[in-house]
């Protein structure tokens, strides 16, 4: 499938690449580069200095656009996509890849969550609680309803729509508002 995409006789891409292993890592490098990408555009910082003062003064709305913005990212980035079915589907063929699909989709998602509500806690923006629950309160609905749209359950609409609600509700919940 990569060779026809990029126009190439399927034995000519091993010229380039060692063995199947070597192009999904290639595809995996460039599958993060990508959503750094999405996060630069979101004015998520890097730098660890300006992550902590990030989270320290985030407000409750630029959660929601930045929650709206990736949830359109996973939902339609055709490229992502992509990504994502391929990762599904060799999973069970490959553990590297099982692992990469629960790091990407999971773990790193989760602590990521996990720390920023830790922050916004700490620093009384949200009520106390226990952050990584918060951070699985915030991103299982997510997951599913993602699922739930590729699997035609329901539109992008109203998938869209139901992720607004949900954040809402996180807000109500959470919130110091």
């Amino acid at each position: 499938m990569i060779a026809k995409a990029v126009g190439i006789n399927a034995g000519s891409i091993y010229n380039h690449y060692d063995n199947k292993q070597s192009i999904l890592d290639a595809i995996f490098v460039m599958m993060k580069e990508r959503y750094l990408e999405r996060e630069h555009h979101l004015q998520i910082p890097k730098n660890p200095e300006q992550v902590d003062d990030f989270f320290r003064h985030i407000n409750l709305s630029h959660l929601d656009l930045i929650s709206e913005e990736l949830f359109l990212f996973y939902l339609e980035d055709e490229i992502e996509v992509r990504f994502r079915h391929l990762l599904i589907i060799e999973q069970f063929q490959n553990p590297k890849i099982a692992q990469l699909l629960y790091q990407r989709y999971y773990a790193e998602p989760i602590a990521f969550q996990t720390k920023l509500f830790q922050t916004m806690m700490d620093s009384r923006l949200i009520k106390e609680g226990n952050a990584k629950t918060a951070a699985l309160h915030f991103y299982a609905p997510m997951m599913l309803l993602l699922t739930s749209y590729e699997r035609g359950s329901i539109t992008r609409d109203e998938a869209f729509n139901e992720i607004r609600e949900h954040v809402q509700q996180f807000r109500q919940l959470y919130g110091k508002e």
